[in-house]
């Protein structure tokens, strides 16, 4: 009976020393969420504007090229429900703040709480940022090891990655997305631009859920004379193109219509802008780094239309 146990004993201590072993490096090591989680709290007495979104403007915002003190708060599939959420968390402890930038592009408005893309990543904002995720489960044992978020074969590859460039961060201290950097051909070819808009349609129409979200922040900014840009960033046009008109057309009268109906919310549709090419994409539906410096001038000018001042 001795020498089962000391079998199973000996079967069991290299899984767990695996386990703790990656729980360590997901602790200790700096990514997306616990670098802006700590670098929000030094932007609350000097930023004008905040961005909330995805990976869109996470990639396609630059603060770099905006003339007011500008920190982007996206995140990568970040939705609307983790906008509000981080939102409720930090808004109310800013001194200087103006603006609000909330990307809402063709998937946002009908985005469920939990998809795909953010069914592990949730436990990001719980562990890292200390926010409350929905449909948690006490005997969910991601609540408990950030390591079980991912695969074995993830674990490896992200911990090899840090081996080679010594960090995992994608965003530089302005929050912005680095590696985004150059154009490839390769990359936005027909068939890869039609993947990305097969794998982006969720059929989905109902806005309703988002809409209270989107009503509650816009009531709060009133409340607190903040002004909110509704900002929608550039796709290629084949991308575009291959989404569904009747969505599109929802989501732009949808946002046409807060504007009218709220004076210190602005509607900016950059979708189809004429300033962008594909030289300015990094795929199908995101800039790279040319594009974001275009689009961040072009968002310079609109802020300053809309009466920012410096």
């Amino acid at each position: 009976m001795i020498r089962k146990y000391k079998k199973l004993f000996l079967f069991i201590l290299p899984i767990v020393i695996l386990i703790l072993f990656f729980e360590c490096f997901y602790r200790a090591a700096e990514n997306d969420y616990t670098k802006k989680a700590h670098d929000i709290q030094f932007q609350y007495d000097k930023a004008e504007i905040l961005v909330f979104g995805n990976s869109h403007p996470f990639y396609g915002i630059n603060p770099k090229y905006i003339d007011f003190s500008t920190y982007n708060f996206s995140l990568i599939s970040q939705t609307l429900y983790y906008d509000k959420l981080l939102f409720d968390k930090h808004i109310p402890k800013f001194k200087n703040l103006k603006c609000i930038i909330l990307h809402i592009e063709y998937t946002t408005l009908a985005e469920l709480v939990e998809n795909k893309e953010n069914i592990w990543r949730k436990y990001y904002y719980q562990h890292y940022m200390n926010v409350e995720i929905p449909n948690n489960s006490v005997f969910d044992k991601r609540n408990y090891f950030i390591s079980f978020t991912r695969g074995l074969r993830s674990n490896v590859k992200l911990f090899i990655r840090y081996i080679k460039d010594g960090s995992i961060t994608n965003c530089n201290d302005s929050g912005f997305g680095i590696n985004y950097r150059d154009y490839s051909e390769q990359r936005l070819s027909d068939d890869l631009i039609q993947k990305r808009a097969i794998a982006i349609e969720d059929h989905l129409f109902d806005f309703e859920e988002n809409l209270v979200l989107l009503d509650n922040m816009i009531k709060y900014c009133h409340d607190k004379d903040i002004k909110i840009v509704l900002l929608t960033l550039p796709n290629t046009k084949k991308f575009y193109d291959l989404l569904n008109p009747k969505k599109k057309d929802k989501m732009t009268n949808t946002l046409a219509y807060l504007d009218s109906l709220n004076q210190h919310v602005t509607y900016y549709n950059m979708i189809q802008h004429e300033s962008f090419d594909y030289f300015d994409f990094y795929d199908a539906d995101h800039l790279n780094h040319n594009g974001a410096r275009k689009a961040s001038l072009i968002l310079n000018k609109k802020l300053k239309e809309i009466g920012m001042k410096n």
